[in-house]
C-alpha cells in the first residue's frame, strides 16, 4: 500500500516539478512557510503539491479528455468480437476485460499486450485491467485499441 502511495506521489511530483520549485524558492525566503507547523496545521509542501496537481488537471483539460476518451475506449473494447471475452466494463479510464475461463487466464494476454507496447495487469485469474493516462490522445487510443483487438482475438489457451 505504501509503495502505491509513493508511486502516485512521485508521478504527481513529476507533473508539478515547476510548481514545487517555486514553492521551495519561496519557502527558503519565508521563515513562516518553512516552519514545521503543528500536528493538525497541515503540510505546506503537500498542500502546494495538491494544488499544483489540481491546477494541471483543470488547466490542461485532463478531466474532459478522460471523460471523452473513456467512452471511446470502452465502446471500442466492447466492439471487439472475440470468443475469449465475457464482458468489458469500466469507470472513467479504469477498464477491465473479463475473459471466459476457457481463454486460459489473463496473464498470457497481458504478456502479449506488453510485447505490443501496452501495460495491463491480470487480476482474479481471468481479468485484464488497464488504466491509461488521463492525457491519452485519440491517436494513442486508436493505437491501443488495435493492439487490444488483435490480442483478444488470439487463442492463447
Amino acid at each position: 500500500m505504501l509503495s502505491t502511495c509513493l508511486e502516485h506521489a512521485w508521478s504527481i511530483l513529476g507533473v508539478c516539478s515547476s510548481h514545487l520549485r517555486l514553492f521551495v524558492q519561496r519557502s527558503a525566503r519565508d521563515p513562516e512557510t518553512r516552519s514545521a507547523g503543528s500536528t493538525f496545521g497541515g503540510n505546506p509542501l503537500a498542500c502546494a503539491l495538491a494544488r499544483a496537481a489540481l491546477r494541471v488537471l483543470v488547466d490542461e483539460g485532463m478531466i474532459e479528455n478522460a471523460a471523452l476518451q473513456s467512452v471511446r475506449f470502452l465502446d471500442g473494447l466492447r466492439s471487439v468480437r472475440a470468443n475469449t471475452v465475457r464482458e468489458v466494463r469500466g469507470r472513467g479510464l479504469m477498464l477491465a476485460v473479463d475473459l471466459l475461463p476457457e481463454a486460459g487466464g489473463a496473464r498470457r494476454y497481458c504478456e502479449v499486450l506488453q510485447s505490443r507496447g501496452i501495460l495491463a495487469k491480470d487480476t482474479h485469474e481471468h481479468m485484464i485491467c488497464v488504466v491509461p493516462p488521463l492525457a491519452i490522445t485519440s491517436d494513442q487510443l486508436d493505437w491501443a485499441m488495435d493492439r487490444f483487438g488483435a490480442t483478444l482475438r488470439q487463442d492463447l489457451s
